[in-house]
């Protein structure tokens, strides 16, 4: 009986263990890993000034990096979630949710220090946002919208990681 008992909790323990290990999901992506944490700045929407907040943290099994961005002037209070998971090869997909209402899927590349998110909103038409790493505590976001064939910047935020966070 005890063989029996003995037998059977390692089968178990070898049905769930490769369960277990998906759950953990896949390495952290390393041009990902760089964004994680706080950051705060300013800079110009539309021609007009902002004040920007974004966070970026792992979430869902570390298998998404999350970001929460919410903003203020620049033409109105804005607030933003998306998500982007790594494909590999340096790319990414994502879903973007604010708070005008959009709800949409993007696409994403890394290229040297600078990750490009790329979608096409119902309403505003397709638009393109650049995140720039300027050394480990400072972050350019850089938007820009699709003008005819050529891609026109809308606004560029300055934005410096916040210590200890």
């Amino acid at each position: 009986m005890r063989r029996l008992a003995l037998a059977l909790v390692l089968a178990l323990g070898l049905v769930f263990a490769p369960a277990a290990a998906q759950d953990r999901g896949p390495p952290r992506d390393a041009a990902l890993e760089r964004l994680v944490g706080a950051w705060s700045g300013e800079g110009q929407v539309g021609g007009k000034d902002a004040l920007v907040f974004a966070g970026f943290t792992w979430a869902l099994g570390e298998r998404f990096l999350a970001l929460s961005f919410a903003r203020t002037g620049g033409g109105g209070a804005y607030e933003a979630q998306a998500y982007l998971r790594p494909r590999g090869g340096g790319r990414y997909g994502g879903t973007w949710l604010d708070s005008t209402g959009e709800v949409t899927s993007f696409e994403a590349r890394a290229e040297g220090d600078s990750l490009t998110l790329e979608w096409a909103h119902d309403v505003a038409g397709p638009e393109r946002i650049v995140l720039s790493l300027e050394g480990p505590g400072r972050l350019v976001m850089t938007s820009f919208e699709r003008r005819g064939t050529a891609w026109e910047p809308a606004g560029r935020l300055v934005l410096t990681r916040e210590q200890g966070r």
